[in-house]
């Protein structure tokens, strides 16, 4: 990332085949880790994107 502008976003894509089981409970707190550490990412310096399907966000919202 170096080489890139310090405008440039980091973009997480596919983070729903990462989610354990079909188990919701357990994905929603996969989801909800991820959004609580969204913060480690300021060491990047970076924006950060979350793309994630409707069905997962609405895992999140129903959380």
């Amino acid at each position: 990332m170096q080489d890139k502008s310090p405008e440039a976003a980091v973009f997480l894509y596919d983070l729903e085949s990462r989610l354990p089981s079909k188990d919701t409970e357990l994905q929603y707190r996969t989801l909800q880790q991820v959004n609580w550490r969204r913060s480690a990412y300021v060491r990047l310096q970076r924006r950060l994107v979350i793309w994630l399907p409707d069905d997962a966000l609405r895992i999140l919202a129903r959380g």
